[in-house]
C-alpha cells in the first residue's frame, strides 16, 4: 500500500491513504502531517506517524480565546500495548518519536496504514492483531463555519461535481471575542484573521460555494470596523486597536460585495453595504492614512515612510525588503475595478452616477499609458521612478483576472504569457523573475534571511488562482483552454499529499517540491477553489 486518494462512494467523499511505503523509516513518516480543527480556533496536528516535530505540533492545541490564544494542552501520547499473562507480558511501543538525546520510539514499525478523511485514523498490526486508533473532536460548535477547505475533495477529472462535497470539506467557524463577529483565519497553525487575506479567500471559500449567509456575516464584521475608508488589516488582540495598514483590503471588500451580488442577486445586502463602499471611495479620492490617496492622474498612490501597505509587506527594522511606495499595479487594478462596480451599483440602486464611470475612463487611459512595458510584454509592478518599477512580478496578473480590467485583449494575453514564462510553477507563481538581480534563490535559515527572500522569488500558491482565471479569460473560455487548466491543476493532487494532508500551504521555495510557511493557508485554498468552480461552470455550459 502506498499513498493515494480513494473515493468513498457511500459517503460521497475522498479519503487520503498512506501505507508502509510512506513511513519505511521514522524520517519518512515525519515528512507529512495532518490538521484537524475544532471550530474554536484550536486544532490537533502531528505527523502521520503520530510524532511531533514542530513547535506548533500537538495532539491538542486548545484555543482559550478566539481566534488564536492557543495553548499546548496535550503535546503527545506515549502509547504501549501489553499482551499475554502478567507474568509473561510482552510490551509493544506503538508511539513514534525522536528525542533530543537521540533515543527513539519506533511504533511506526507496527503501523500498517494512516488515513485521513474528516479525522486521522491509524491502524497497527501486532502479531496478527489489528489495532485501530482514531482522533476525533467532540463538542464542536453546532453551526458549521468554513474556515478552511480541503481542495483534494474536488480534483480535476473526478466524475462527481465539487459542490456535492462542500459540506464534507468544511472547517469550523471562529467568533472573535473582540468583535463578536465571524471571521476566517488566514492560516494554520499560527496566522490570525487578516483583512487582506479574508477578502481574497472569501469568494472561493464562501461565495462560490453558495454559503451566502456566512459571506454576509463576514462582510458585516469588516463593514462595522471600517475607519477612514480603510478595512482592518489585523483585528485587535488583548484590547488593542485594529491595524489598518493595508491599501487593498477596502478595495477588495467592494469586489467581494460585487461577487456576492453577482452570485446571489441580493440587492438588499448591496444597499446595506453601500454607505461603507461610498466612504471607501471618497477617502481613497481625498486621501487617508499611510499615504493612500488618488493622484491628479486618477491613479492611487500608497505607502509612506516605513509603512508597507500592499501584500508584499515585510519590514525588518528599518529595512523594507520589497519597497513598493508609489502606485502599485494591483492596487490600481483594484481601484479601477471598484470604480466600475460602484458605477453599476449606482444603476442598481436607481441613483445618478456621481462620476464613477467618467473617472474610470480616465484611470483606464492613464493606467495603460504609464504601466505598459512594450519591450517586456507586461505591466510595470510599480510607478515610482525607481528601478523596482520594471521588475517582473506576479502582481500584474490581477490586472487581467478581475471582473473589470483596463487592458485590451492583446495586452492581457501578453501579460498572461509573460507571467507563465517568467513566474509560473505548478504549485504557485514566483514573486520575482529569476533573472532579476534581487532574486533570492533560497527561502530558509534565520528570520532575517527568510524575510529578505519572502517576496523576492519565493513561490506563493494563492496567485495561481488568478493566473488560471486570467488564462481562461484571454482564451475566451474555450474548451481547449479549460482542458489546459484542468491538466495543470492535476499536479495539485500530489501537492495536497505533501506537507499538511489535504491542504495547500502558504509558500514554496525556489524549487516548489516541499511546502513552507503556514501549512494550511486560507487564500491558497480559496483562490484555487475559484479556479475549480470556474471549470465546473464551463463544463456545465455557463460562463
Amino acid at each position: 500500500m502506498t499513498a493515494g486518494i480513494r473515493t468513498v462512494t457511500d459517503r460521497r467523499r475522498y479519503e487520503v491513504i498512506y501505507g508502509k511505503q510512506d513511513f519505511k523509516t521514522l524520517e519518512r513518516g515525519q515528512e507529512n502531517c495532518y490538521l484537524m480543527t475544532n471550530g474554536l480556533g484550536g486544532f490537533s496536528s502531528m505527523t502521520m506517524t503520530g510524532s511531533v516535530t514542530r513547535n506548533d505540533h500537538a495532539f491538542l492545541m486548545a484555543c482559550t480565546q478566539a481566534p488564536n490564544h492557543r495553548y499546548n494542552m496535550v503535546h503527545r501520547l506515549k502509547e504501549r500495548l501489553f499482551t499475554g499473562a502478567p507474568e509473561e507480558e510482552d510490551t509493544y511501543v506503538l508511539s513514534s518519536q525522536e528525542f533530543a538525546d537521540g533515543t527513539r520510539e519506533e511504533g511506526f514499525r507496527y503501523l500498517s496504514s494512516f488515513t485521513y478523511e474528516d479525522t486521522p485514523v491509524w491502524k497497527f498490526l501486532v502479531n496478527g492483531v489489528e489495532i485501530c486508533k482514531e482522533a476525533t473532536a467532540e463538542g464542536k460548535q453546532a453551526e458549521p463555519w468554513p474556515i478552511m477547505f480541503s481542495p483534494w475533495m474536488w480534483l480535476p477529472g473526478r466524475p462527481e461535481r465539487w459542490k456535492s462535497y462542500m459540506k464534507w470539506s468544511r472547517g469550523r467557524r471562529t467568533r472573535r471575542k473582540s468583535t463578536g463577529g465571524k471571521t476566517i483565519l488566514a492560516g494554520f497553525p499560527f496566522f490570525e484573521d487578516w483583512g487582506r487575506d479574508t477578502m481574497i479567500a472569501l469568494p472561493g471559500i464562501c461565495i462560490f460555494t453558495g454559503q451566502y449567509e456566512i459571506a454576509r456575516q463576514i462582510l458585516r464584521t469588516f463593514a462595522v470596523n471600517e475607519r477612514d475608508g480603510l478595512m482592518p488589516n489585523l483585528f485587535p488582540e488583548g484590547g488593542r486597536e485594529p491595524m489598518y495598514n493595508t491599501a487593498d483590503a477596502a478595495l477588495l471588500f467592494i469586489n467581494c460585495v460585487y461577487l456576492y451580488y453577482e452570485a446571489s442577486k441580493d440587492a438588499v445586502f448591496v444597499r446595506e453595504m453601500y454607505p461603507v463602499m461610498e466612504r471607501i471611495m471618497k477617502c481613497y479620492k481625498n486621501g487617508t492614512d499611510f499615504g493612500i490617496r488618488m493622484d491628479e492622474d486618477g491613479l492611487i498612490q500608497a505607502g509612506e515612510g516605513l509603512a508597507q501597505v500592499t501584500w508584499m509587506d515585510v519590514r525588518v527594522g528599518d529595512i523594507l525588503p520589497t519597497p513598493r511606495h508609489g502606485k502599485p499595479v494591483e492596487i490600481n487594478a483594484y481601484w479601477y475595478n471598484a470604480l466600475r462596480i460602484m458605477e453599476r451599483f449606482y444603476e442598481l440602486l436607481h441613483s445618478k452616477d456621481p462620476g464613477y464611470g467618467v473617472l474610470a475612463g480616465k484611470v483606464k487611459a492613464v493606467f495603460c499609458d504609464k504601466f505598459w512595458l512594450e519591450e517586456k510584454g507586461c505591466l510595470k509592478d510599480l510607478v515610482s521612478g525607481t528601478p523596482a518599477d520594471v521588475q517582473i512580478r506576479c502582481n500584474q496578473i490581477w490586472a487581467v483576472s478581475l471582473p473589470f480590467t483596463m487592458l485590451d485583449r492583446d495586452k492581457e494575453k501578453r501579460v498572461v504569457e509573460t507571467v507563465f514564462e517568467k513566474l509560473y510553477t505548478p504549485y504557485g507563481l514566483r514573486t520575482l523573475d529569476m533573472g532579476d538581480a534581487q532574486f533570492h534563490p533560497f527561502y530558509g535559515g534565520p528570520m532575517l534571511e527568510r524575510d529578505m527572500a519572502y517576496h523576492q522569488g519565493t513561490v506563493w500558491a494563492f496567485p495561481l488562482g488568478a493566473h488560471y482565471l486570467a488564462y481562461l479569460k484571454v482564451h475566451d473560455l474555450d474548451i481547449k483552454a479549460a482542458e489546459t487548466v484542468r491538466s495543470q491543476l492535476e499536479v495539485l493532487e500530489s501537492a495536497m499529499r505533501e506537507g499538511c494532508i489535504g491542504q495547500l500551504p502558504e509558500i514554496y521555495g525556489l524549487n516548489p517540491v516541499s511546502s513552507k510557511g503556514c501549512f494550511a493557508q486560507a487564500w491558497s485554498v480559496g483562490e484555487l477553489l475559484r479556479a475549480y468552480e470556474k471549470l465546473e461552470r464551463l463544463q456545465g455550459g455557463a460562463q
